[in-house]
């Protein structure tokens, strides 16, 4: 604190306001012995400082600093904390805020002796200058120590301070609605000005939100700590509970309230639980980072194991007892621990990277500017890992940081993004909070800028963190039902989004699936019971069972395991996208780690095809990005945009092994997952299967889902099947059909083209490879010549059949043919796009099961041939197996003249040089093979080509005897 004791100020509110409806009263606050613990920390602060200022000025050798700090300080602490002895850790917390306040007191102090002709030189060196000596002095270090980036954190740290402050005083004379407004926006500007060393008009509306939510968090924090020391020990338990309830629960809730310019009553229950929860994850980010100053000034002393172990203990004793301490003293276990270390990382991680990008002199070189932001992403973003987590810099791992930077640049983004929005009065001021959060986590990461496929990732990630947040406050507010979790995902993303109650469904599935991402990440990370590492099963299992009640109230607990095998497939990607971006690394090294990685968080064994799925679904997941209608960064009505984010979705797709040849069955299947996830979603709330549907399919098609496909091959049910399995909670499994998706795309309409020719053309160039291959076009020439879309897409199906060819090599023989297609009615050519790949579908446990009329037909045809079979058997043995075949064989060529007299069959049958053995079966298309007779329709339909698959088996039965019989000699 900077300006004396609060509770004065809180006293002075209540007695200005009167019987104000919501006004806080001294009672609530519980003012007399909350109000002694903040006089007492406040001076036991200011004694530091100045026992420090009073020794630093005659030290000038590192024992003398130290001098300063372990006898002089600690001297001065004791005797105004009057509790006798004071550990080292609790020592530096001192000093470390002492410091922040300081800095931020000696910058206010230039400023104002600067006047009104300062320039912006005279003002940097009140940072720079005064304040880094200012700075040393508090630290008892000397200023060469100091790097530049660490002036700029601790003022950006006491700043916060200084405008809650000055908010405090504002809100104390204020006397109405609006008197309590101009102290949050004029008074806070003001003061932040000053501190800053910037001038006002410099400040926009979200600079100053920001710094006051800042405050907020650093006035609860102190707040709750303080009362909590206050509560008086020698009552009962019952009533020291309700002490401590009441410090979370009420003395909190009005200073946040009294900080943002607001009577108690207009600060809602969910709004306080949300401040609580970011000042919980202060206090463990503040007490790790004093506490690892205080190791850090030994470190000459210690060994590496020893300096690793003290280190540690910063963790699991440290800031074990101080968040503690903010819970009311209820045990924090391991894992619960973690999960606040991993959030505060991200806070670290965020202002070291902030301060460290604004250090750099826009002044030099954008060279030198460069090779400065990298010292800022690799070193200083190091050294702050290592200090969150309670680690050595040498332990933290290249990718390990970049996962951290990644979180940590999601983490800046909602804390801009909803700060932004909520100043911006009209659209136009929404839409420009986009560029203001992208700003910041570009700052997080180290970059001067975010591509805006980039931006949409780190957009979409912190849209659904802040979801969660706000999840908690209102799970902990016993307030779910009114949540408002769209307007949550909405500010944390930045984005103006329409709210509908099957959105606000799969943001709560969805936060539910953020939250078990952050427990596994925190059981992994954490210890057991016994203080050893975890197994993967345990962590598994611990990841299952932390905050069990909040997930219970995001989604149904029959889907936990399907979703937390999606939250460790998540963290493998993650792990893969990592690795691949740390210089010399390769594919195949980067997937064993991933295997490591995700095998650490699984029960289970993870086999190669296991991490095959992972990297597929992390592929379509890069496709989502870009067509996701939500985001709009990656406009695909707009071809720049839209071409950039489809470049760096195809750039990282190949970086975690995959091949822009694939793009279309990636595209396709992420638009049947999500079309499922949506259909799983209505259902879930009873909507009208019509409804459901229609909703499922909107979402499939603006996914770059094929229209016609939903329908006509049956990928409507194929959705419908995945759906019923997501809301089940069905562990689904990844098909490889075994059939070559084949697309060929051309820049025009197919109006323009000749689709009869292109199909033939195709078809044509598939056989040259290898004629074992089987090519099926699921549309008709007539269906392509409808199609009305900008871009003529010819999709083949292959099978691969017995050829010598894996499929991995028959993917890419098919994706080597070249087709060029004349435009109708000119001389002039254009050359098609060529996409292939196994086709790869999501499906239930039990498989592939679609409904479609096509599989209703063959499963009644091969019904009836089973029982035809099995009677003829059981009736008349060897010679009513006979009979059967040929009934058969004069049935099915009955049926297929009959169909070769229409057009349609006409056009797709090739007359090929039949097999002997097949010389009599001419609706059918042969191909001899070994000796033997492959059996194929000339059409399309699938039931036709099962059919007479088994036709064929039944076939290589017969005698020559009864081959002749039949009229096959």
């Amino acid at each position: 604190m900077t300006n004396g004791s609060f509770a004065t100020l809180f006293v002075s509110i209540a007695a200005t306001q009167g019987d104000t409806v919501g006004s806080p009263t001294v009672e609530e606050l519980g003012e007399a012995d909350l109000g002694a613990q903040e006089l007492l920390e406040w001076n036991a602060t200011q004694q530091v400082s100045d026992s420090m200022e009073n020794c630093m000025a005659t030290a000038t050798t590192t024992d003398e600093f130290d001098t300063c700090i372990y006898e002089d300080a600690r001297d001065a602490l004791e005797g105004s904390l009057g509790s006798g002895s004071v550990d080292n850790a609790t020592l530096f917390d001192y000093i470390e805020s002492s410091a922040q306040d300081n800095i931020a007191a000696a910058v206010e102090s230039c400023v104002a002796g600067l006047g009104t002709t300062a320039t912006e030189a005279d003002l940097d060196a009140c940072i720079t200058s005064t304040g880094r000596t200012r700075l040393a002095i508090s630290l008892g270090v000397s200023e060469d120590e100091l790097q530049d980036w660490e002036v700029y954190e601790y003022l950006d740290t006491g700043a916060s301070g200084y405008v809650s402050d000055a908010v405090v005083n504002c809100v104390v004379a204020a006397s109405s609605d609006a008197d309590r407004e101009t102290c949050v926006t004029s008074t806070a500007r003001t003061q932040l000005a000053a501190v800053l060393a910037v001038d006002e008009t410099s400040l926009t509306d979200t600079d100053v939100r920001e710094y006051l939510e800042a405050g907020v968090e650093l006035l609860v924090m102190e707040t709750v700590s303080a009362c909590m020391s206050a509560v008086n020990t020698s009552e009962s338990t019952e009533l020291q509970a309700a002490a401590r309830s009441q410090c979370r629960n009420s003395t909190a809730c009005n200073r946040v309230a009294a900080n943002l310019g607001l009577l108690q009553a207009q600060v809602s229950a969910t709004e306080c639980e949300k401040y609580l929860s970011a000042a919980d994850e202060r206090m463990v980010w503040s007490r790790m980072r004093s506490c690892i100053a205080s190791v850090d000034n030994e470190a000459g002393t210690l060994s590496e194991s020893e300096e690793r172990e003290q280190r540690g203990l910063c963790k699991t004793n440290t800031a074990r007892a101080n968040l503690e301490l903010m819970l009311g003293g209820d045990s924090v276990t391991s894992e619960e621990l973690q999960g606040y270390i991993e959030a505060s990382a991200q806070q670290g991680m965020a202002r070291a990277m902030n301060a460290c990008m604004q250090a750099i002199s826009t002044s030099g070189t954008e060279a030198e500017q460069a090779a400065n932001r990298s010292v800022c992403r690799s070193s200083v973003a190091k050294d702050t890992a290592a200090e969150s987590y309670g680690a050595l810099t040498a332990d933290v791992s290249d990718w390990e940081l970049v996962e951290i930077l990644d979180r940590s640049s999601a983490y800046a983004f909602k804390q801009a993004g909803p700060a932004c929005m909520a100043v911006a009065s009209t659209d136009a001021d929404r839409e420009a909070c986009q560029e203001v959060a992208r700003t910041e986590a570009a700052t997080t990461l180290g970059e001067a800028s975010l591509d805006d496929f980039d931006f949409e990732a780190i957009q979409q990630e912190s849209g659904l963190s802040y979801t969660l947040d706000v999840a908690k406050a209102c799970i902990e507010a016993n307030n779910m039902s009114e949540c408002d979790l769209v307007g949550a995902f909405g500010d944390g993303a930045a984005l103006v989004v329409t709210s509908t109650v099957v959105l606000r469904q799969q943001l709560s599935y969805r936060s539910a699936d953020q939250l078990l991402k952050e427990n596994l990440l925190a059981c992994l990370n954490s210890l057991d019971d016994d203080g050893g590492t975890r197994s993967a099963s345990d962590v598994e299992e611990c990841a299952k069972a932390k905050a069990s009640t909040t997930y219970t109230a995001l989604d149904k607990d029959e889907r936990k395991a399907l979703k937390t095998r999606a939250m460790q497939r998540k963290l493998g990607y993650e792990r893969m996208a990592a690795c691949m971006s740390v210089d010399g690394a390769n594919v195949s090294s980067c997937q064993a780690e991933t295997k490591t990685y995700q095998q650490s968080v699984t029960a289970g064994t993870v086999s190669d095809e296991d991490v095959e799925d992972t990297l597929l679904l992390y592929r379509t997941e890069l496709y989502n990005l870009v067509w996701d209608p939500t985001l709009t960064a990656c406009n695909v009505s707009n071809k720049t945009s839209y071409d950039g984010c489809m470049e760096t979705a195809a750039n990282k797709s190949e970086l975690s092994g995959g091949a822009n040849i694939s793009q279309k069955m990636e595209i396709g299947l992420n638009a049947l997952r999500k079309a499922a996830d949506k259909w799983c979603s209505c259902n879930d709330l009873d909507g009208e299967a019509t409804e459901c549907e229609a909703l499922a399919k909107e979402a499939y098609v603006s996914l770059s889902g094929d229209e016609e496909d939903w329908e006509d091959a049956g990928y409507k049910d194929f959705a419908s099947g995945l759906a019923d399995a997501y809301c089940q909670g069905d562990l689904t499994q990844i098909v490889r059909t075994g059939v070559i998706e084949h697309v060929t795309e051309f820049a025009v309409s197919c109006a323009e083209l000749d689709p009869r020719q292109l199909i033939a053309a195709i078809e044509t160039a598939i056989l040259d490879i290898d004629r074992h291959f089987t090519v099926e076009f699921p549309r008709s020439t007539a269906e392509q010549e409808q199609d009305d879309q900008t871009a003529c897409s010819i999709v083949a199906h292959v099978e691969i059949g017995n050829t010598p060819f894996t499929m991995d090599t028959a993917v890419t023989l098919v994706s080597q043919i070249s087709v060029s297609a004349q435009l109708l009615g000119r001389r002039s050519f254009i050359s098609g796009l060529v996409y292939a790949a196994e086709n790869t579908l999501e499906c239930a446990s039990t498989g592939c099961n679609s409904s479609s009329s096509t599989d209703h037909e063959t499963l009644i045809a091969v019904s009836v041939f089973v029982i035809l079979f099995l009677t003829a058997v059981l009736c008349c043995g060897g010679m009513g197996l006979s009979n059967f075949w040929m009934w058969l064989w004069r049935k099915y060529k009955t049926r297929n003249q009959k169909e070769l007299d229409t057009s349609e069959l006409q056009d797709l049958v090739t007359e090929k040089q039949a097999a002997q053995d097949c010389s009599q079966m001419p609706a059918l298309e042969m191909v001899g093979q070994g000796g033997g007779c492959v059996v194929q329709m000339g059409q399309t339909e699938s039931e036709d080509w099962k059919f007479a698959q088994v036709f064929d088996s039944g076939l290589q039965t017969l005698s020559p005897e009864e081959k002749a019989a039949m009229g096959m000699a």
